[in-house]
């Protein structure tokens, strides 16, 4: 649940998981716990279900700071259905892979006319996803493979059987929502993890009546630039976040410059991903026009042809 929130909305879009899928699994995001999907499921039923009484159960059940986790999980299991799972296997095949697949590569040979624009080393990185069935079928059969053994012959597991053959076909996504979608999932999550600090900050420092403006006016009274500090993010259930150590105002500067330059690149990517995708479209609508322009070229010599040869 720590990251790659944007797989939520492709897997929605997709139809793997339902409109509650999504919802529960945001919220458990933005708490970077998986633990949080029991109290999600009954948040979206204060929501968006239908009886009053089991809503009205629900929000007292919510509302109760003394319930935990585990008192969340009873009550989700007595109506609300268990989240989808997804299971999500990733094989991560770097250069040093293809490096000595050379000679398979180099001897692969393209079934479609080849282009002469197509240079290297272009021409072997559309060789390999031509050919993506002979590298995933070594992959799904000697890399890492689930099968049973029975009377000394191999039988691969029925769910791994589906996998290996289902087509390959690649699902198109809007770049530029998917990024738009993770960098507000990242935000939430930002947002209610610095919430955490100060809470947890201010409990260290023996404040447990004071508001959220008065934790954190106090907070950064306590970070000066003489003042060495080490920040932990702690969960909620005690487990170490992340750990960093703030020297002083000027460390925090350099932390702010470098999120700056991520963010920048972040936002220059979705730029350019959505100016390459409308100059991809202008190119392929200025192709067809030009096509279509000597489609009426040829009708026109054709019937040109034709009246003369009628006289």
């Amino acid at each position: 649940m720590g990251y790659k929130a944007f797989f939520f909305d492709i897997w929605h879009k997709n139809g793997l998981i339902s409109f509650y899928d999504k919802y529960c699994m945001e919220y458990a995001f933005t708490k970077r716990n998986k633990a949080y999907l029991a109290k999600a499921s009954l948040l979206f039923y204060c929501e968006y279900g239908t009886d009053l009484k089991r809503r009205a159960r629900y929000k007292e059940a919510l509302a109760d700071k003394n319930k935990t986790i585990a008192d969340y999980k009873a009550l989700a299991a007595e109506f609300m259905p268990n989240v989808t799972s997804i299971l999500n296997i990733e094989y991560e095949t770097k250069r040093k892979f293809y490096y000595y697949s050379d000679d398979l590569i180099d001897n692969l040979f393209t079934l479609r006319e080849k282009d002469e624009s197509i240079k290297q080393p272009m021409e072997r990185i559309y060789k390999i996803l031509e050919y993506r069935d002979v590298f995933l079928s070594y992959l799904t059969e000697n890399t890492l493979t689930f099968y049973k053994t029975k009377d000394g012959e191999r039988k691969y597991l029925a769910w791994w059987e589906r996998l290996k053959n289902t087509k390959h076909d690649g699902k198109s996504t809007d770049i530029k929502l998917v990024r738009e979608y993770a960098y507000k999932m990242d935000k939430k999550a930002l947002h209610s993890r610095m919430k955490s600090t100060i809470a947890s900050n201010a409990i260290y420092s023996d404040r447990q009546k004071t508001d959220f403006i008065e934790d954190i006016s106090d907070y950064l009274a306590e970070i000066t630039d003489n003042q060495a500090r080490k920040v932990i993010f702690i969960g909620e259930h005690g487990e170490i976040l992340e750990d960093l150590q703030v020297s002083s105002a000027s460390d925090y500067m350099t932390i702010k410059e470098r999120k700056e330059k991520q963010l920048k690149n972040r936002k220059r990517k979705v730029r350019e991903a959505a100016e390459q995708k409308a100059a991809e479209q202008e190119a392929q609508q200025a192709q067809e026009r030009n096509e279509w322009a000597a489609l009426m070229q040829r009708a026109a010599e054709q019937e040109a042809q034709q009246a003369h040869a009628e006289e």
